[in-house]
């Protein structure tokens, strides 16, 4: 019986997946959940760089006993210090002045410890994570190369103008996001606004991809928590917290907020903000939690925890900004505010009418299962290695 040769992968992502609950790590995961079910057809190496501490490649080994791990080191040791001045600090010096592209976080040094792994093994498929390490594909001849994008990252610089940027170096930054994507086969986005622009001016093939969130088996438990959020401290919740706590949160009589994550170290003491910093486990906050805010007044792509709270069917105030990417603006458990008393009424809606919640709660499951699924997911990314 003839043996089929297994297709390889490599799929690179700079953080160790394990290293904090943000959105897009969480995505990761859930893309590594899927490629550990392709063991039968294909070899996965996975390729990973910073965050990774005594004992984390067990743990990750553990979860995913199918793929491949490959740490490289993200920056060189200075050790030798000749040897770094020559071999790093020179290359960098002369790329910077002969090949500069605003975005471009790829060093001489983690190129060629990157171009090793990529001669070691003939991969099919190279998958890379972020534009910023387009460069690490630009001369790569023979796999399918595909950008997991994340974020449109010129839309997130937007809010750093005014201190930083200007609209002309903005548009700089576009010019050098469109030419890293260029290096691509294929873009993967999870924000249909991003596909739309993509599309239009990257003049690539643009996949949308379901971001998925299991159904969670929830345990019936008294609705303790008022409002609930959870968020890391970029920039962008940051901001958007503060506002909320400032402008939003006075409007509220006798409401607690209960507030999970690394934007726990931006708030200060407020009287009924009851600060967890990081947990383990989410759920049991979820399934006691009445309503969940996401407040975001700038920033891009789909955020993984207004799906994530709506998966357990809990309604979401937010703005704007909090339903991008969203499949559906409207009837799916989620609620627009376009300024701060609006924010403070649905919220108070949400907690005083019962009716009104539970129509609110039932549009926030029927659209997960409507869009967000682990089988939805699974039919387009085969499409992408089964059937090409």
């Amino acid at each position: 019986m003839q043996t089929i040769k297994k297709k390889r992968i490599l799929y690179f992502m700079p953080e160790n997946p394990n290293s904090s609950k943000a959105g897009n790590l969480t995505r990761c995961k859930q893309l590594l959940t899927y490629f550990n079910t392709l063991n039968a057809n294909f070899e996965i190496d996975f390729v990973s760089s910073i965050n990774w501490a005594p004992g984390d490649e067990a743990i990750f080994q553990s979860e995913f006993p199918n793929i491949n791990l490959i740490i490289l080191p993200f920056k060189s040791s200075k050790k030798n210090r000749i040897s770094y001045f020559f071999r790093d600090k020179l290359q960098k010096e002369i790329k910077n002045i002969f090949h500069s592209n605003l975005i471009d976080r790829v060093s001489p040094s983690f190129q060629r410890r990157f171009e090793e792994v990529l001669s070691d093994h003939k991969y099919d498929y190279v998958i890379i994570s972020y534009v910023e390490f387009g460069s690490l594909v630009k001369n790569l001849i023979g796999p399918y190369t595909i950008l997991d994008s994340h974020d449109f990252l010129t839309l997130q610089n937007k809010t750093k103008e005014k201190e930083n940027f200007s609209m002309r170096q903005l548009g700089k930054m576009f010019g050098a996001e469109l030419s890293m994507m260029t290096s691509f086969n294929e873009i993967w986005t999870f924000s249909i606004e991003e596909k739309y622009i993509f599309e239009q001016f990257a003049d690539k093939f643009v996949r949308l991809i379901p971001v998925s969130m299991p159904s969670p088996v929830i345990q019936e438990r008294e609705k303790k928590i008022d409002l609930i959020y959870v968020a890391s401290d970029n920039p962008h919740n940051v901001t958007s917290i503060t506002w909320f706590l400032e402008k939003v949160f006075p409007l509220l009589t006798n409401v607690e907020l209960h507030v999970i994550g690394k934007i726990c170290a931006h708030i200060p003491t407020v009287k009924n903000v009851i600060k967890h910093g990081l947990v383990d486990d989410l759920t049991a906050y979820y399934e006691q939690a009445k309503v969940a805010i996401c407040p975001m007044l700038s920033g891009t792509g789909i955020k993984i925890k207004v799906l994530e709270a709506l998966s357990f069917g809990i309604p979401v105030v937010t703005n704007q900004r909090g339903v991008d990417g969203l499949f559906n603006k409207s009837d799916n458990g989620c609620l627009i505010a376009l300024n701060e008393q609006a924010f403070a009424s649905h919220i108070i809606e949400l907690l005083r009418e019962g009716e009104f919640h539970e129509r609110k709660s039932n549009q926030a499951i029927a659209y997960m299962r409507s869009n967000h699924t682990v089988k939805k997911e699974y039919e387009v990314l085969d499409a992408v290695f089964n059937n090409r």
